[in-house]
């Protein structure tokens, strides 16, 4: 799943797909030998790495503890990060002349036991489906929050992969 997590991410930054979605953000990075200021821009994620292999994957120790499974390899990386959403209704969006772009359907909030967090997706997938009135089928793609692999993978085991023969409507 790791492995295959930063493939499709690889792939989907060198596809240019998330371009319009990143906002270029200057800052200055301070030399700690030398103490030189140089100003960069940052305009991509940097935690892609396209020469992962299950092979180096496996060969990182567990971070929480001595038998676990999660590393730093399969777990999201530890770096600052921003997003905004701005929501509207349609009829304020056309007068301020803005695309529309999607449109807010449903929403659900469930909670899991903290012992296993982040899982809740694969409760709160079928639970927006039944709110909406929509089968899974409706859906043209997911977009799950994957902070560990292990978690991906149990959303990912739920009804809603089941559901599909193809990984491709799976954003993870």
């Amino acid at each position: 799943m790791a492995v295959e997590s930063h493939r499709k991410a690889c792939k989907a930054q060198q596809d240019g797909l998330f371009d319009e979605e990143i906002v270029p953000v200057e800052t200055k990075v301070v030399d700690s030998k030398t103490g030189k200021s140089t100003t960069v821009t940052v305009t991509r994620d940097e935690g892609c790495r396209p020469d992962t292999t299950l092979e180096g994957l496996a060969s990182l120790r567990p971070v929480f503890s001595k038998e676990g499974c999660t590393t730093a390899g399969n777990a999201s990386q530890m770096t600052d990060g921003a997003a905004c959403v701005f929501l509207a209704r349609r009829d304020e969006a056309e007068r301020q002349g803005l695309p529309i772009l999607a449109r807010l359907q449903g929403f659900s909030a469930v909670g899991v036991p903290p012992e296993i967090m982040g899982v809740g997706p694969a409760a709160a997938i079928p639970a927006v489906l039944a709110q909406t009135g929509l089968g899974i089928d409706d859906i043209d793609m997911f977009e799950v929050n994957e902070a560990f692999a292990s978690q991906a993978t149990y959303v990912g085991c739920s009804s809603v992969r089941r559901a599909y023969s193809t990984d491709d409507q799976i954003l993870c």
